[in-house]
């Protein structure tokens, strides 16, 4: 129940002086350095069954931030940040319901969710996956909420943003088949991309709210 508020680059903005706070049901970083083996670390997450409703800040906040040394010889950055949800309710947060936050460089991002409540954010953005483009880097990304290259089969329920539904900022995102509370699909404004260049896929949107949702789907 404990808000640590946040950043001053989220949405909306905060006066946070670092990316992860307090107050997120979970809070995962990726700052790493490199394993006994040279290899970059990873961080991955696997979701299933699972609920968590009302966190105090943001339900699942992953942040990849960790400063490379410099030099010759210097040990790897991080290398993957791989998150896997399924047929599970990240809900009714106050801010971010589910945020990636890529504030350095990082090698590979893979995220696939699917049949999951994401819906309502009291006082923020339900689903966002950002690039700090001014100090991050990504070499590949693949962000799968549905019909994307990961297999996720979608069935999400992502709705009730108080500001937007579903944000990215220096990321494609595919997010086909799923429910945004209308048949019609998502409400204009409510999902937003940046900067030019990228795009999100919410093509055939699904025409009920599909089990996910527990009842809270919303139709028009």
């Amino acid at each position: 129940t404990i808000s640590g508020g946040l950043p001053s680059y989220a949405l909306p903005p905060g006066t946070a002086t670092t990316p992860d706070n307090t107050g997120e049901c979970l809070g995962i970083g990726s700052v790493g350095g490199v394993s006994s083996t040279g290899v970059g670390a990873h961080t991955s997450l696997v979701m299933k069954n699972s609920t968590f409703t009302g966190c105090g800040n943001n339900g699942i906040e992953v942040t990849n931030n960790w400063v490379r040394g410099g030099g010759p010889g210097a040990a790897p950055g991080p290398q993957l940040v791989s998150l896997d949800i399924d047929n599970s309710s990240i809900s009714g947060s106050r801010y971010y319901n589910l945020w990636f936050n890529n504030v350095t460089p990082l090698t590979d991002l893979r995220v696939r969710v699917q049949h999951t409540n994401l819906s309502t954010s009291l006082s923020g953005v339900a689903v966002a996956f950002d690039q700090q483009l001014a100090t991050a880097s990504t070499d590949s990304a693949e962000i799968d909420l549905g019909g994307g290259a990961l297999g996720s089969e979608g069935g999400n329920c992502i709705f009730g943003g108080a500001i937007y539904n579903l944000e990215s900022t220096g990321y494609d995102v595919s997010a086909e088949h799923n429910w945004w509370g209308s048949p019609s699909g998502p409400p204009a404004g409510t999902v937003v991309v940046s900067p030019a260049g990228y795009a999100i896929d919410t093509s055939r949107p699904l025409n009920h709210a599909p089990g996910a949702c527990n009842g809270s789907g919303q139709s028009h």
